[in-house]
């Protein structure tokens, strides 16, 4: 049974959003309009992968700043 005020969301479907670079297995609840709808779901997924690259480059950052403060090597051994 669904909670009150979700009633709008009855027949909405899950839809396969695709694998990016930053995302795999993403699946969203739309519209059934949205559902067969190959660019829009795209979008969705762009979407999400946008959010996902900045969170990483955001993580690397703060991680980055946190070895700088602590005094760390901020080179990567990979890059020499």
């Amino acid at each position: 049974m669904g909670r009150a005020g979700n009633e709008d969301r009855a027949d909405h479907v899950v839809a396969q959003l695709g694998d990016g670079e930053h995302t795999w297995g993403a699946m969203s609840l739309v519209s059934p309009e949205v559902a067969d709808d190959p660019a829009k779901l795209r979008a969705m997924r762009d979407e999400l992968e946008s959010k996902a690259r900045q969170r990483s480059s955001d993580r690397e950052a703060v991680e980055g700043g946190i070895a700088q403060a602590s005094g760390m090597s901020t080179t990567d051994p990979d890059d020499n």
